[in-house]
């Protein structure tokens, strides 16, 4: 097994009182959280799309029918060689507030590999890096990388 490969991959994006994390691993998903007081809370829980392997004129319309429905696409980990990540994100639909990312990637053994360095919240829960979500988390947006102000 290729121990370089990538396979767990989050986009963490923040606007107003907001939280989306994007999800790409075998398939793609994301769940939305709320700001309620201290912690952020969500009742979503993934629904994995695009398990798609081959790279295909089919799969590329898959991509693209999804990135037109959600705001945004991601190669899963069957596509490519497993190293390359791509997240393409419409930022028109995040509207005009600030807006700050977190980016997490880990390999089989979990070892996590994210942006900005000193990140310090629950953007690293092992179990959302692996698809799982919790109904409240504590996220630090303010010490994400800024975007826009």
């Amino acid at each position: 097994m290729d121990r370089t490969v990538l396979p767990l991959r989050t986009f963490s994006m923040n606007f107003r009182e907001r939280v989306v994390v994007m999800h790409a691993s075998a398939a793609l998903d994301a769940v939305e959280y709320e700001k309620k007081g201290e912690v952020w809370r969500t009742s979503d829980v993934f629904q994995w799309e695009l398990r798609d392997r081959p790279y295909n004129s089919e799969t590329a319309g898959k991509m693209e029918s999804y990135y037109r429905k959600y705001g945004w696409v991601s190669n899963n980990v069957n596509i490519g060689d497993g190293k390359t990540i791509e997240f393409k994100c419409d930022l028109r639909r995040w509207g005009k507030s600030r807006l700050s990312v977190a980016i997490v990637m880990a390999d089989y053994s979990m070892n996590l590999h994210h942006v900005p360095p000193g990140l310090e919240d629950h953007t690293l829960s092992p179990r959302l890096i692996q698809g799982y979500t919790s109904d409240s988390l504590s996220f630090r947006p303010d010490s994400w990388l800024f975007v826009r102000e």
